[in-house]
Formats: structure tokens, sequence, C-alpha cells
């Protein structure tokens, strides 16, 4: 791409910055550009604070004109989030100790180390979706 030794420019640099696609064609076009707000030499150097700066005097701005911000309510829905979360663990265990009882009654294995390895070979994942060790069943078969 040639561009006739015009300069692109442009009122604020971060507005020019919102397109990752059209920056990266930008800046791989070689074309000139200058921005009003950074007349100093290259604009990314200062684009990277320009945002969160722009964010905060706005929100500054929102707080003098008297506007409440967050949710001021949001204790009320909490202890149904955790009660639901806690259901859906107590869900989830009982479905594992039933799996692992599955699996001992099968194989005759005892000891913890054996059992989660016949449960990673299965490919049965722990609650956080990492492989079983000795320690998840202890505490798993300890809370029944």
């Amino acid at each position: 791409m040639f561009h006739n030794g015009f300069t692109l420019l442009v009122a604020k640099v971060d507005r020019l910055t919102g397109n990752l696609h059209f920056v990266t064609a930008l800046t791989n076009s070689k074309v000139d550009f200058l921005a009003a707000d950074s007349p100093q030499g290259t604009p990314w150097r200062n684009t990277s604070g320009m945002i969160p700066n722009r964010t905060k005097l706005a929100l500054d701005a929102a707080r003098r004109r008297g506007v409440k911000l967050g949710n001021p309510q949001y204790a009320t829905p909490l202890p149904k989030a955790i009660e639901a979360h806690q259901k859906i663990a107590a869900d989830r265990n009982a479905e594992l100790r039933k799996t692992v009882a599955e699996v001992m009654a099968k194989t005759a294995l005892t000891k913890l180390a054996e059992i989660a390895e016949a449960l990673n070979l299965r490919g049965i994942k722990a609650n956080r979706g990492c492989e079983f060790t000795p320690t998840h069943l202890h505490l798993l078969l300890k809370a029944a």
C-alpha cells in the first residue's frame, strides 16, 4: 500500500486502537499517522495508560453527579447463590462417592492411591477437573 506522502491525523489514539485488525493493518502499511493527544511521537507508547485513566475520570465524574455505582443490593441474592453452589457440590460429591464405591466393588481395591489411579485411568476427574489423588479421595469419603 502506498500513501503519497500523506499523514493520517486522529484526535485520540485510543479511539483508533479499538479495532486490533485495523491497527495491525495500519502498522503494517507503513502509513504515517499522528494523534493530536500524543503529538510528541509514537502514539502507541501512550495508549496503554489512556483508557484506564479515562475510565477512572468518567467514574469519578459519575460519582460527583451522585450516580451510585455497583449493586447496592448485592447481599440479597448472595445466600441463594451460596446455597445453590453447595447443592451442586453436594450432588457432584454424591455421584463421585457412588462411582468410587463401584470401582472399589469391581476391582477389590482398598488403598486410596490405587483407587485414585483406577479413577484416573477411567478418565474420571475430581471436582476441579484435575486428576484424583489419595488426598482427594480421603476428603471425599470423609465428608460422607
